[in-house]
């Protein structure tokens, strides 16, 4: 038994439809089913089937997408920290710098005064 008749008989109409056509209801010649509802079924049928398998096709590309710009994203942030480390040490460095010149700024100012007061 294949798939289309597997599911056709978990169908809520497949009772109704044994009890009218009996055996005959899965004869199939030629690749085509006796009874006309059940090959008006079959076709459509097999068009969902193929548009679910491109659907699943469609969802595995989305899913190596997602995948794909997850990982682009962790590299962003990645270097998105390394950019920010590098700013707070430039910071650190420019704090460093900003204090050796105040202390310069107030020795040369002592230093200014004494020679200043040593001149009168």
């Amino acid at each position: 038994m294949g798939d289309f008749e597997q599911w056709f008989e978990q169908q809520d109409f497949y009772p109704k439809m044994r009890y009218i056509h009996g055996d005959a209801l899965f004869i199939n010649e030629k690749n085509q089913y006796r009874v006309l509802p059940v090959q008006m079924i079959y076709q459509t049928w097999q068009q969902w089937q193929t548009q679910l398998a491109v659907y699943k096709e469609d969802m595995q590309k989305d899913a190596e997408q997602v995948a794909h710009l997850t990982k682009m994203n962790q590299r962003y942030k990645g270097k998105l920290q390394e950019q920010q480390d590098h700013i707070a040490n430039l910071k650190d460095t420019m704090q460093s710098v900003m204090n050796q010149l105040d202390e310069w700024t107030s020795a040369y100012k002592m230093l200014s005064a004494e020679l200043t007061e040593g001149d009168l």
